[in-house]
């Protein structure tokens, strides 16, 4: 889809500066010069509204701060747009004169100002404990509270503006159902996956309901707490949150001060997860770029600070950031830390595509294929018993050392090292397996090493290539249409969303001028 900046006001000032006073939010809501002439603040396509306004007023009193590298714009959908709703998308964060550099800084503020789940915040006990099946499924919770509590809520013009100016992939049935995509990608990975998602918001309801609605009416009353409302939240949620690491988060001078005093991380609550699920202001209007080397919003050493940093963009392009949920290199470090040090994760395109309705740009190499090796049958002899002799041993042995099961896979750059070591071992000799195992034994239990990294023999090779080469040919061959087909079906199957779309639209809009 192509989206165009049409109108970047002055409001340059106002996202640099820390303050925003009464007479800047009358200027910012000033009627938009040349090219979009005579609208005014309020008037439909004018910018700032004063839904825009009361952003960014928010934002400067929470002590949120921009970097300078970006100007949150209106965008114009073009002609060809395959968005049927023009508020999906209509604000955006674009590059300004200058090349954005990769994992660049666009925008920092502190936890008050985002909606996290788990976390003392969410008030109701319910919610956690909702938080504990699914944080998406409280945080959409989350957001409904928010409305429920009007201009009470603390978060009340970041709400206003989310639903004012959904990211495009908030928009429910944003995937066909039932179409021509589901029948190529029916009994595949990819098809279980956007089962599961759209399925997702019935089993969210479900909870939310047994949990919450049922035995707190009053709190949880229906007229915001009903499966349509959460059905909108929850898309809003999976188009626009991040995982961030709650461990890192410090919410008051006290555990911050305890924690400069012992010099290490303090214990999180029990009700609280590693990755929270949370709405962050700015990075909920960037789009996902699987090439970002950072993640969309990482925890700053302070504890205090969240900061959101951009894939790197071209001046005058949108901003957008690898919304993949982070890593914690820790895990593969053993360098003692006070603070976690996290890094991007996967998303594969089959992820985004559920997510967000559409993929990102580039080549994904978070794409990846999970395969499962069946290991067992190597260690079993032909009556099905495990075997208990020295070279079993010796395999299973080499097989652990390949590393976390998990990491089988075919990636967008080939096979895994895990999956390449463990193939290796499943076609070895024992005679192979017995020269590895002594080699690996004299290695002083390297851990940091795959037990095999290099060929094996050349016959040992051969086989593992073949049996890689032959599982990756399996797989394609499973898929009854081509990439190409594929395209033109999510193609037609989206446009006749949209046209769907779009005829609803025209209906509301023809009540609404008859009331």
């Amino acid at each position: 889809t192509m989206r165009v900046a049409c109108v970047v006001l002055a409001t340059l000032a106002l996202l640099a500066s820390s303050s925003f006073a009464s007479d800047d939010a009358a200027d910012a809501a000033a009627p938009s010069p040349a090219g979009n002439p005579g609208a005014s603040a309020d008037a439909a396509g004018g910018f700032p509204t004063t839904t825009d306004v009361n952003l960014m007023r928010w934002i400067s009193e929470k002590g949120g701060a921009f970097a300078g590298v970006g100007v949150y714009s209106f965008v114009a959908s073009s002609d060809d747009s395959d968005v049927a709703d023009a508020r999906y998308g209509s604000r955006a964060m674009y590059a300004k004169e200058a090349e954005v550099p990769d994992g660049a800084e666009v925008f920092r503020l502190p936890p008050s100002a985002v909606i996290i789940a788990p976390s003392e915040a969410a008030g109701s006990a319910c919610l956690n404990r909702l938080a504990s099946l699914d944080p998406e499924w409280a945080l959409a919770a989350m957001i409904l509270r928010e409305r429920s509590a009007r201009h009470a809520s603390p978060h009340a013009a970041f709400i206003d503006a989310m639903y004012a100016h959904p990211p495009p992939g908030a928009r429910v049935g944003k995937m066909p159902r039932g179409s021509d995509a589901d029948a190529a990608l029916r009994e595949t990975r990819a098809g279980h996956l956007l089962a599961g998602w759209r399925d997702d918001y019935a089993r969210g309801w479900l909870a939310l309901d047994t949990l919450c609605v049922r035995r707190r009416p009053t709190e949880f009353s229906a007229e915001y707490f009903n499966p349509r409302s959460f059905e909108e939240a929850l898309a809003m949620v999976h188009a626009a949150s991040v995982r961030i690491p709650v461990d890192d988060l410090r919410r008051d001078d006290e555990s911050r001060e305890r924690r400069a005093k012992d010099g290490a991380k303090t214990a999180t609550r029990a009700e609280t997860s590693r990755l929270a699920a949370a709405l962050v202001p700015i990075a909920h209007l960037m789009p996902h770029d699987p090439r970002g080397t950072a993640p969309c919003v990482t925890v700053h050493e302070d504890g205090a600070t969240l900061v959101v940093k951009a894939a790197a963009g071209a001046p005058g392009t949108e901003l957008a950031c690898n919304r993949a949920p982070p890593r914690d290199s820790r895990a593969n470090s053993n360098v003692e830390t006070k603070h976690s040090r996290e890094t991007v994760g996967r998303m594969t395109d089959a992820e985004a595509l559920a997510r967000f309705g559409t993929v990102g740009p580039g080549r994904n190499r978070g794409d990846r294929l999970a395969l499962s090796l069946p290991a067992d049958s190597l260690l079993r002899d032909a009556t099905g018993d495990a075997k208990s002799d020295a070279a079993a041993d010796r395999r299973r042995r080499m097989m652990d050392g390949c590393g976390d099961p998990a990491e089988y896979a075919f990636a967008a750059d080939g096979p895994t090292l895990e999956l390449t070591c463990a193939v290796r071992v499943a076609t070895a000799t024992d005679a192979e397996i017995d020269a590895l195992a002594a080699r690996h034994d004299a290695a002083a239990g390297d851990t940091s090493v795959l037990s095999v990294t290099g060929m094996v023999s050349e016959d040992s090779e051969a086989a593992a290539l073949a049996s890689l080469y032959e599982t990756a040919a399996t797989i394609l061959d499973a898929y009854p249409t081509s990439d190409a087909e594929d395209e033109a079906i999510l193609r037609r199957g989206l446009a006749g969303e949209d046209e769907g779309a779009v005829e609803g639209a025209e209906g509301a809009e023809g009540a609404s001028a008859s009331a």
